[in-house]
């Protein structure tokens, strides 16, 4: 590695009506000042913009190469399993970029910096398009967990017993990270809940293998604004409903799986009680509308929801039917 050019695969699931999304983000590549191998592995995850219309006039640079994976919808946790597996079996490190998002020139360069200094896994702050202060600046990310600067690198910072915080409170975006495919290349997306929490949760399996995480307070990433799993999930729809259904199963899974501290713990439980109070609002929504099987996805996904829906049954009857919708 010291005398060669490090072999990067970047892994980026593609569904997105506007086709000028990814062509920005395969810029934003392009760009990238490192000096490395670079194979993109982009997995058309049924896009209504079909990935190959895209790529099939680009030129990239020396050294990059495109493969594109054609499969059916299944989210982006699927998705980056599909590039994942596809990758090189000589990869070195791999990164995550969604198909809206896009990295400043010197994302990849920090990240091989910070790999050169010991790390197995790299994040960096990002902002979201449009704002004028990134996240960690707005969150007060460095002081909330009293990162030390590495020395003679003042921008790069070691996570200690802290990292698990810092990915369940949602500083770890997953567009920013990279990490050492060598160490975790057998590790996957978990595809039980792909709505909600499928990248935190490999995020905390890796932390739970690792024991040097760096990351910096670079902005390396603009959060852009395209088409994402989140997209038309207002009250009352199937994608709302499913949305917290995979929360609860991403909850629950995290309480089975990792040590947590005790705030922590209260923390995850407090989240856990919240989504059960949501989802007995959307069944109940749904059962009003004599959609029946929602009962049964309910009670295999979680018994602890009935509780809730007993008590806000109890609360709405007499009343009309007037949810919450939060």
């Amino acid at each position: 590695m010291a005398n060669t050019a490090p072999r990067i695969g970047v892994v980026i699931p593609h569904f997105q009506n506007d086709g000028t999304l990814l062509r920005r983000s395969l810029e934003s590549i392009f760009s990238q000042t490192v000096i490395a191998h670079i194979d993109i592995v982009i997995v058309d995850d049924e896009s209504p913009v079909s990935t190959k219309s895209i790529t099939q006039d680009l030129s990239s640079p020396d050294g990059i190469s495109i493969a594109v994976i054609e499969q059916k919808n299944s989210g982006p946790g699927i998705a980056r399993n599909t590039g994942l597996a596809a990758l090189n079996s000589k990869t070195d490190y791999v990164a995550f970029l969604d198909s809206d998002d896009y990295w400043s020139p010197e994302h990849l360069e920090t990240a091989m910096l910070a790999f050169k200094l010991g790390a197995q896994f790299y994040f960096c702050s990002r902002i979201v398009e449009g704002e004028d202060e990134d996240l960690f600046k707005k969150l007060k990310f460095i002081e909330k967990y009293n990162l030390d600067s590495i020395e003679g690198y003042p921008h790069l910072c070691r996570m200690k017993n802290n990292y698990f915080r810092s990915v369940i409170e949602g500083y770890v975006t997953t567009s920013t990270i990279v990490y050492d495919y060598q160490m975790f290349g057998d590790l996957r997306f978990p595809t039980e809940f792909y709505r909600f929490g499928e990248d935190q949760f490999l995020w905390l399996t890796i932390g739970k293998r690792s024991d040097n995480v760096i990351c910096s307070d670079t902005v390396g990433l603009t959060y852009g604004k395209g088409v994402s799993i989140f997209s038309e999930q207002t009250f009352g729809t199937d994608k709302d409903f499913f949305r917290i259904h995979d929360e609860i199963l991403y909850r629950k899974k995290v309480l089975r799986n990792f040590e947590l501290d005790s705030e922590m713990n209260e923390a995850i439980h407090r989240r856990l009680k919240s989504a059960r109070d949501r989802l007995s609002l959307r069944l109940l929504h749904k059962l009003k509308r004599g959609q029946l099987r929602f009962l049964m996805v309910a009670i295999k996904c979680d018994l602890g929801v009935a509780p809730y829906m007993l008590g806000n049954a109890a609360r709405i009857i007499g009343r009309g039917f007037h949810v919450n919708k939060n």
